[in-house]
């Protein structure tokens, strides 16, 4: 007769051996990581960046952790209505990367590389009051605009 605990042990192998069999996650290029962080470094040492765009928008960093790639933004204000217009704010800030993409190589492999790599981005805009928005472009999304 089998003893319990040994019952209990084969079972968990068992259960260990098939879910560690099951769809392995795809092993991502360690040089397409260090090309993100390298961009991602270049870019933040050139910050605060002012853009103005009407709301006196200054990119205060640019952070890499845990495949998202996060804008960090300081605004004047944050408008009325802004939760609601996310969608609209998403696609206006894919189709500015496309026209980026198409104008410098470097922006252009650096997208190559986000979506390789399997990242998405976030853009994060705070004010001095502590209003805040964050606007989330999935891979997928990124995808669909730079086949």
């Amino acid at each position: 007769m089998i003893k319990p605990t040994k019952l209990l042990l084969n079972v968990l192998f068992c259960l260990a051996v098939s879910c560690n069999s099951s769809s392995p996650t795809p092993k991502i290029d360690p040089q397409i990581i260090a090309e993100i962080e390298k961009t991602v470094a270049i870019a933040n040492s050139q910050c605060p960046a002012y853009y103005g765009m009407g709301n006196d928008a200054i990119l205060e960093s640019l952070t890499y952790e845990n495949n998202v790639v996060t804008y960090n933004y300081h605004v004047d204000r944050i408008y009325n209505g802004a939760e609601s217009s996310k969608d609209r704010v998403k696609n206006s800030l894919l189709y500015m990367l496309k026209g980026e993409t198409e104008v410098s190589t470097d922006s252009k492999n650096f997208i190559t590389n986000i979506i390789k790599a399997d990242c998405k981005l976030v853009y994060k805009y705070k004010t001095s009051s502590g209003d805040s928005i964050q606007i989330e472009i999935l891979n997928e999304d990124l995808k669909k605009v730079f086949r």
